[in-house]
């Protein structure tokens, strides 16, 4: 008997062929947690180009409330826009290497132009 932890399908398996269709239920349950979590992953991020909008974003987050969401913003390295930030309990998580997200803009707390934008998350 072969259970899938992912959807608690359950399939019998002649012993023969238990290792062929091992590796391949573990391939296809590989495949589905990635686009699964991918698919999250999307629907969790959002675009902000105002420190207003930043802040409407982040207050809809809460423990109780849940809803995390990844936001990609303009915000420049510097410890005073941090701080600004840190005033909705989030913090920049990273920077990503690849901007996919709109290249250079004004940065969302001193207007000052950035090349990306960058993750910022509240921790709940």
């Amino acid at each position: 008997m072969l259970k899938r932890r992912d959807t608690g399908q359950k399939e019998t398996v002649p012993q023969s062929d238990a290792v062929r269709t091992l590796a391949a239920t573990l391939e296809t349950m590989q495949k589905d947690l990635y686009n699964k979590a991918k698919q999250k992953l999307q629907q969790s991020t959002v675009i902000a180009n105002s420190i207003k909008e930043v802040e409407s974003i982040l207050n809809e987050v809460t423990a109780e409330k849940g809803g995390g969401k990844f936001v990609m913003a303009h915000i420049k390295d510097d410890p005073k826009n941090d701080e600004r930030i840190k005033e909705f309990k989030a913090s920049v998580r990273n920077v990503p290497l690849v901007d996919e997200f709109g290249g250079p803009g004004k940065c969302i707390v001193s207007g000052e132009i950035v090349d990306r934008r960058a993750v910022i998350a509240k921790a709940y």
